[in-house]
């Protein structure tokens, strides 16, 4: 780097391992936009601990590469920037450079069409959406064993509708009732609108999951883990289910009554729009400019 630049974002962990002194001695500001690597990885090794030791295992030495990582390798960094606040909070503790949060935020406007048509009117379907990452699988995994036959036993109609690039089917095989794999589609809005609620069991990763925030400003009924709403910073506007039992009753009573659904819908579009609009989100990256304008001028 020969200093042509004013600011490098970097998005690729990868990168961020390089030596950036030189640039920064040459006024360059250089910041990483990432999600939190370490707690990732520490948070998988919990969550499968007691079905897959030795995936566990393997998870816990890449969370302690990753803290080695995240001290050592980003201390020529200007800044961090990270979607959550839980982030934010862990990598303090492994990172000596400013940490910043950035949340993700969702286009409310784009999804307009879709709140026109009422969760009450979308049939008794219910919406996982979410690629081959290896949470998403887990998570999917755990819900179509734990939780879903009991709803259909409940609600012998209700469907559930997977969709997402990667999801294969042999992740069905055998078939399960009441079970449509959509795989991946060229816009999510349809299939938001053909479904009653979303659901998100996903017990472990960094970040915050973007399927969480598109259910909410859709204004359906999106269904979390304690681990989302950490991330999330609080469960306000979404769902919170602990167990099996939480995630069936919840689903069931969405799925049997109509105009809940739209009660609570109401409230997750509201709690998006107050904390992961584009509002919120120009507020945030504005404090990281200003981070960025006051290094440049230090180092010059």
């Amino acid at each position: 780097m020969n200093g042509e630049y004013d600011w490098i974002w970097i998005a690729w962990p990868q990168l961020a391992s390089q030596s950036w002194r030189t640039p920064r001695g040459h006024g360059v500001a250089v910041t990483w936009d990432a999600d939190c690597l370490s707690r990732s990885a520490f948070t998988a090794a919990r969550a499968l601990a007691g079905t897959h030791p030795s995936r566990a295992a393997a998870r816990a030495l890449a969370g302690a590469s990753w803290v080695w990582f995240e001290r050592q390798r980003t201390r020529g960094l200007t800044a961090i920037s990270t979607p959550s606040e839980r982030d934010r909070a862990w990598l303090r503790r492994t990172s000596g450079v400013p940490i910043f949060t950035v949340r993700n935020y969702v286009d409310t406007d784009a999804l307009a069409d879709v709140r026109a048509t009422r969760a009450s009117a979308a049939g008794r379907r219910v919406l996982f959406l979410g690629s081959d990452f290896e949470p998403n699988l887990h998570g999917l995994d755990w819900f179509i064993q734990r939780v879903w036959p009991r709803v259909r036993s409940a609600v012998p109609d209700a469907e559930l509708i997977l969709v997402g690039r990667g999801l294969d089917e042999r992740m069905l095989t055998p078939p399960v009732a009441g079970v449509q794999l959509v795989g991946e589609v060229p816009e999510v809005e349809t299939s938001l609108r053909e479904s009653r609620l979303v659901v998100c069991p996903i017990f472990y990763g960094a970040g915050i999951p973007n399927k969480v925030l598109q259910g909410a400003g859709a204004a359906r009924p999106t269904l979390i883990t304690r681990h989302c709403a950490a991330s999330l910073g609080s469960h306000d506007g979404f769902v919170l289910c602990d167990s099996a039992t939480d995630w069936t009753e919840s689903v069931v009573r969405f799925l049997q009554s109509p105009e809940l659904a739209d009660q609570v819908g109401a409230d997750a579009i509201a709690r998006v729009e107050r904390d992961f609009g584009r509002a919120t989100w120009e507020v945030e990256m504005e404090k990281l400019c200003a981070a960025v304008v006051r290094q440049r001028s230090d180092s010059g």
